[in-house]
């Protein structure tokens, strides 16, 4: 079981509980909202879900891969496709950065990619963060247990989370989570 929590404005994120810097000496690195989507770094995102990315630079296309399926995106662009299929989104992959810059980073729209790499997405907008975690074990916003450590994360201004918060006991198992988006 894992959660992934990425506030907005902060260069961490919470990986199964444990606070990891986006990118380490990019502070500037952050998730941000943007024609009413969050956006966030695509290869600090998926590849802490299991993915592998890929860069097409001659067409400006992200790929990301994950248990058999296919996710591409091209910078600008509202169209993506998922293995093969085409889709639609209401705001494009961009780029994030000074663009003279030699290290930009792509910045997709999270909620695309992990539905369609079958990821439960969830908003936050008391912690301005958003949540992942399995398909087969969401996030519930209104219930205790997740509340409780929404909370507690809320009162690490910068997102130090530490294992032993993230421990919970769900069906009288306990297991790690952790926080994400």
């Amino acid at each position: 079981i894992w959660r992934i929590t990425v506030p907005f404005r902060r260069s961490a994120a919470s990986v199964e509980g444990i606070r990891q810097e986006i990118y380490p000496g990019e502070p500037g690195v952050t998730a941000y909202a943007h024609d009413g989507r969050t956006f966030v770094p695509v290869r600090f995102v998926a590849e802490r879900l299991g993915a592998d990315v890929g860069w097409e630079n001659e067409t400006r296309t992200v790929v990301i891969r994950r248990d058999g399926k296919t996710v591409r995106m091209t910078v600008g662009s509202l169209e993506y496709t998922v293995d093969a299929a085409p889709f639609s989104m209401d705001a494009p992959a961009e780029f994030s950065g000074d663009p003279s810059a030699v290290h930009q980073r792509t910045m997709v729209p999270i909620r695309f990619v992990a539905e369609a790499l079958g990821i439960d997405v969830k908003w936050d907008a008391a912690t301005d963060a958003v949540i992942l975690s399995p398909a087969d074990t969401p996030w519930d916003l209104d219930g205790a247990l997740e509340q409780e450590l929404l909370a507690q994360n809320a009162e690490h201004k910068d997102w130090c989370c530490t294992e032993e918060l993230m421990a919970t006991t769900k069906g009288g198992k306990a297991r790690r989570t952790g926080g994400g988006t």
